[in-house]
């Protein structure tokens, strides 16, 4: 079910509601854009990992690359505005 989520959301340009375990930080729920799937180069270990851009982190917006096991639910929220 999370694979198909992710790739509509690639697909139809979807905002999505994300909530993902944190290895350091616990369970967060962030609004996001899905836009990958795969190996990143920031890991060594090359495992597939689903990439998002987060638009509402404390920080600001980044790149959030995280594997399969942490993903606990994404929701579709909103079309992104062109």
């Amino acid at each position: 079910m999370t694979e198909l989520l992710f790739i509509r959301a690639i697909n139809d340009k979807l905002i999505v509601e994300l909530t993902f375990n944190s290895i350091e930080k616990g369970i967060i729920t962030r609004k996001c854009i899905s836009f990958d799937y795969g190996p990143s180069r920031r890991f060594k270990d090359k495992s597939n990992r689903y990439h998002f851009l987060v638009l509402d982190g404390p920080e600001g917006r980044h790149n959030l690359s995280i594997l399969p096991i942490q993903i606990i639910k994404i929701l579709s929220l909103i079309h992104i505005s062109e």
